[in-house]
């Protein structure tokens, strides 16, 4: 990564109004070509955080310390380096980032003052970096653990998975479920996925919805680990979450998440047959909460069966569990 600053052509002060034509002029065609590849969406493609860190040149954090128009498709960020997870360079310089406007409704729109980590490209013969629109391109700045972990071609975070996940925020948590839990830092973090995983609705603002969610699906890893130890700590954990009511004292979603594991867990681990005969259940299943439902009576009927099927696995799982007291941890 280049050491210099915002200086873009000789004898002119940077922000000058000779700079920025001069460096609107030079760019112009340079980013047409390096984003023409990338279109806006409302939906993204998939990239794994692990692909897009091996595919850059450059990771740094920093915080944006201004904006700058570049043309109608494209902006320039004006980034302060705090620190350089991948690539060559130094610390306390500025660099820029050049990317597309928001194009779309929803789209990120970024900000003075936004501190994150940035995964970029070296442009050819520019002082300048392109930076993708793709979400998996930026991430908060609570993910530097992640990351390092990432560019150092490390899938385990092991024994500081327990400290990696309570230091940090709900999307950096997720990453590290994602990304970095495999079956070491799953039997490091045991006690945390199962806390996690069973916690009431109320902590879901601490926690995060989507972390509860991933910490179940970790759980269902962790009894593949360890297929003694640890399904009945997981199934009792998990029973608990199926005794609630779907958007009365649970989000819907977590208990499709539950009921999901508790069958794959049920069924490979306890040898309980019936366990998963109905499917995969998605929240729609247990509470129709789409747009599509309200005021809807057809739809409404339409999803009867499926909603009725997904209480009657709930049900079928409970009582299979509470006839197995010896099983329990």
């Amino acid at each position: 990564m280049t050491s210099r600053s915002t200086t873009l052509a000789l004898g002119h002060a940077p922000g000058s109004p000779a700079v920025r034509t001069s460096w609107t002029a030079a760019l112009a065609t340079v980013v047409a070509i390096a984003m023409a590849a990338e279109a806006a969406a409302t939906s993204w493609r998939h990239i794994p955080l692990r692909d897009a860190v091996r595919e850059v040149d450059v990771i740094v954090r920093g915080e944006i310390t201004a904006r700058e128009p570049l043309d109608e498709q494209h902006e320039v960020l004006v980034v302060q380096v705090a620190a350089v997870l991948k690539g060559d360079g130094r610390q306390n310089v500025t660099i820029r980032l050049v990317t597309e406007q928001p194009s779309f409704d929803g789209a990120r729109e970024f900000k003075e003052g936004d501190d994150g980590i940035w995964l970029i490209e070296k442009m050819k013969d520019r002082d300048a970096y392109t930076l993708s629109r793709h979400p998996s391109y930026t991430q908060p700045a609570a993910a530097a653990p992640v990351i390092e972990l990432l560019v150092a071609g490390k899938t385990d975070a092991g024994e500081a998975m327990p400290q990696i996940l309570r230091e940090a925020d709900g999307r950096a948590r997720q990453l590290a479920l994602w990304e970095v839990c495999g079956p070491q830092a799953r039997a490091a973090a045991l006690p945390l996925l199962l806390e996690w995983a069973g916690a009431p609705r109320e902590r879901d603002a601490e926690i995060g919805t989507n972390v509860r969610g991933l910490a179940i699906h970790q759980l269902v890893k962790a009894c593949d680990d360890d297929g003694r130890g640890v399904p009945p700590q997981a199934m009792q954990v998990l029973d608990g979450v199926l005794a609630r009511e779907p958007e009365k004292t649970e989000s819907a979603w977590v208990v499709a998440q539950a009921c999901n594991a508790a069958s794959a867990i049920a069924k490979k681990h306890f040898g309980f047959e019936q366990a998963g005969a109905g499917g995969q259940f998605a929240a729609q299943d247990f509470y129709p909460a789409e747009l599509r439902y309200f005021g809807n009576p057809e739809a409404m009927q339409a999803a009867a069966p499926r909603r009725e099927k997904a209480r009657a696995a709930v049900k079928t799982l409970r009582a299979w569990w509470a006839e197995r007291p010896s099983d329990r941890p």
